[in-house]
């Protein structure tokens, strides 16, 4: 019975994903006129790149396709190339200003929707399994001190304090992210951001692996005055006052 199921739900993924280009030939067959004609040739087209991002989430081992979003931009972009070429009577194979400014803000719409909500990186199993690796070289003294007082604290204590300070510097890197410079456009996250399975696995090291963080964000980013990194670990080096008294 599940196998029924599945092979329900595939073909009704696929008679989605082939619904647009039915939509336009039967449009064509039953009006033939200009504007069912350009409506088929831009719906192949999109059609041609969606299925080959179709192709393309199948094959890819680093990378997967969000297939809502690939195919809601391929049909506004559709809609917007449909109107420029049939409301403005644009002729796509003159070249002019009207032809040359509609392109380039179509390709980078195109660009930056797809980098944002389309194209997906793929994180291995091997590497969420794996514990982070942290360089002891970037830890600072102050890190160092809150790794050693946690790593002596009880086991239950221990886990509860270990994961509130890894959220705590998390949501601090990835506010810090928001604001980061050209030159180094996502290093901050691929270099001292944990997965999730990490953080369940390794909380210890992943701690760690944020707390090493602080180097680099001063060296590299403009904090604000009063929420820095540094600030962070006082909160955290207050948290733990407690048990150092102890």
């Amino acid at each position: 019975m599940n196998d029924f199921y599945k092979y329900i739900n595939k073909c009704w993924m696929w008679l989605l994903r082939v619904c647009p280009i039915l939509l336009c030939i039967i449009w064509y067959i039953s009006t033939r006129d200009i504007h069912s004609r350009i409506g088929l040739y831009i719906c192949t087209i999109s059609s041609f790149f969606y299925f080959c991002g179709v192709i393309f989430k199948h094959k890819s081992k680093k990378y997967s396709i969000s297939e809502g979003a690939l195919l809601l931009v391929m049909i506004q972009l559709s809609i917007i190339t449909y109107i420029a070429i049939d409301y403005f009577d644009i002729n796509i194979f003159t070249i002019d200003l009207r032809v040359a400014m509609v392109s380039i803000i179509l390709i980078l719409i195109l660009i930056a929707v797809f980098k944002a909500f389309v194209l997906i990186p793929i994180q291995s199993d091997k590497t969420c399994n794996l514990a982070p690796n942290v360089d002891i070289s970037n830890l600072t003294i102050e890190s160092r001190n809150i790794l050693s007082t946690i790593e002596a604290i009880n086991l239950e204590e221990r886990e509860v304090l270990m994961y509130g300070c890894i959220y705590l510097l998390k949501d601090y890197i990835y506010t810090v992210n928001k604001a980061r410079k050209l030159f180094h456009p996502s290093q901050l996250i691929a270099l001292y951001m944990p997965s999730q399975q990490q953080i369940v696995k390794y909380p210890f090291e992943s701690l760690a692996l944020l707390l090493s963080a602080q180097n680099y964000i001063e060296n590299n980013y403009t904090e604000d005055k009063y929420c820095n990194f540094q600030t962070n670990l006082q909160i955290i080096d207050e948290r733990l006052s407690c048990y150092k008294r102890r």
